[in-house]
């Protein structure tokens, strides 16, 4: 209704078309075209494909020729067509808050390099999870150009070093550093395993909402409800939280707990699978007031997952090192490792470092990071405001945002180079042991925009683009692989 009266309270506008002179042969008017690409923005990933009409993307859904997702797709991956066509989007370059255009931006950020390389000074890349190891080459590449003299990288005479450093820190929004942290004490791993929701009999969830928001909900939904089938060996699952959450809902057992109570749930777990398994628990841990029955909700899983030996899984979003630590010492104990849990087939969809980041801070308070470069995320907004990122950053010399469009730290940036759209760019990924995926653009540039990855090569003074730089890396390996 209230568009309707918008419409008839105004003039349409009125729209001039040109036909085309010579028609891409791929472009019939009325025929969708298809392209298959690869959605990872640091949270959610997943294959996909977009459906174009008359070169524009209108709709994105899963790839069902996908190994791994096999056609899944989330309501975030779906609507993520919407921002590409958002009027908040940088249109160009800026610097200090004004528009500029990319020769002076050029000129201006390859000075400041040239002098941080001949001053021997430090520059730091802050992103999300990076899964692209094309982009992540760029980056040891761009790291060794300034460690090298002032040469182009396509250069070939011999380069003198240079006392410049060059730092890459992943920072995740929702962290999982624990559990990386916790693998790399227990398992020596420092990576999070796969999951196989599909061949655990007993599911044991603390908190962690799996179906929608945990490291790789697509994958886990997709398993989880195929061991879900009522007229087969349907799993048990149980959930112990603290919110209501989606896959809470769905749980055949769930148990309510504090926030405060969550390491004291797992360890309680742990000592009564012990106790069954005539080991003995030897943590000690209670809840202060078990008003929803928790502890003989954890004593029946307990039993469940003795039972099941080998195909239970327990899993735990705490962001404890200590309580990851137990939640191995547990799926350890029941045999799961090697089972539903596979280090052999790590996920890469998260990799930030909650000590990594509060290194970066104490460099940036110190007022020794000459250039912060800053990409997929955006730190002032999403960290808790005791880390003080924000003041850390007034003390950076220069800092750089490759933002899409505004947000608290691009704001506050001397330079903001914006990037394409994930539709509108080329890309790996590599979201899974050895496994690669790409990206390919759905629609030519609707600004005057650039990859974060072309900036870096165009300041290193490379003749080449990230297109020629995924082609000649991608054409090598599998000319490796057929020989």
């Amino acid at each position: 209704g209230i568009t309707a009266a918008t419409l008839a309270a105004c003039e349409t506008p009125v729209v001039k078309s040109m036909p085309y002179v010579v028609k891409p042969d791929e472009v019939m008017p009325g025929i969708a075209n298809y392209y298959a690409s690869t959605h990872f923005d640091g949270y959610d990933y997943a294959s996909i494909l977009v459906k174009t009409r008359e070169g524009r993307p209108i709709h994105i859904e899963g790839n069902k020729l996908s190994k791994t997702t096999q056609g899944g797709v989330s309501a975030r991956v779906n609507s993520s067509i919407l921002s590409l066509y958002n009027k908040r989007r940088f249109t160009g370059p800026m610097k200090e808050g004004q528009s500029a255009d990319w020769a002076t931006m050029d000129g201006e950020i390859a000075g400041v390099l040239n002098n941080v390389k001949s001053s021997g000074g430090n520059v730091r890349f802050l992103s999300s999870t990076m899964i692209s190891p094309s982009s992540m080459a760029i980056i040891e590449e761009f790291k060794a150009w300034m460690e090298s003299a002032n040469v182009p990288v396509d250069a070939t005479e011999e380069a003198t070093p240079s006392s410049a450093s060059v730092n890459h820190v992943m920072y995740d929004a929702v962290s999982s550093a624990a559990m990386i942290e916790a693998n790399k004490n227990t398992h020596g791993i420092a990576a999070i395993p796969s999951y196989h929701f599909d061949k655990a009999k007993v599911i044991v969830s603390f908190g962690a909402d799996f179906l929608i928001n945990w490291i790789n909900p697509i994958g886990f939904a997709r398993d989880y409800a195929n061991g879900r089938n009522p007229e087969g060996d349907m799993s048990k699952h149980y959930q112990f939280e603290s919110v209501m959450s989606t896959t809470g809902s769905n749980a055949d057992v769930r148990g309510a707990i504090k926030p405060s109570e969550h390491a004291a749930a797992v360890a309680m777990l742990g000592n009564a699978i012990a106790g069954m398994m005539g080991t003995g628990g030897s943590i000690s841990a209670s809840l202060v007031n078990d008003d929803n029955n928790v502890e003989s909700k954890l004593k029946d899983a307990a039993s469940k997952l003795v039972a099941a030996k080998g195909k239970g899984l327990v899993i735990s979003d705490s962001n404890d090192p200590n309580v990851q630590a137990i939640v191995n010492g547990i799926n350890e104990m029941l045999g799961n490792i090697g089972s539903t849990i596979d280090f052999s087939h790590a996920m890469n969809l998260r990799k930030g470092s909650d000590a990594a980041v509060a290194e970066l801070i104490g460099e940036m308070n110190a007022g020794s990071v000459d250039l912060l470069f800053v990409m997929d995320t955006d730190p002032a907004y999403t960290m808790p405001s005791a880390w003080g990122f924000s003041d850390a950053m007034a003390k950076v010399k220069n800092v750089v945002s490759f933002a899409e469009k505004p947000d608290a730290t691009s704001q506050n940036a001397k330079y903001i180079c914006p990037v394409h759209h994930f539709l509108e760019s080329w890309n790996d990924a590599n979201p899974f042991g050895d496994e690669i995926t790409f990206s390919q653009p759905t629609i030519n540039p609707i600004n005057n925009t650039r990859q974060w990855q072309d900036s870096l090569l165009t300041w290193m003074g490379s003749e080449h683009s990230y297109y020629d730089v995924l082609k000649r890396r991608w054409d090598a390996e599998v000319t490796a692989a057929d020989d």
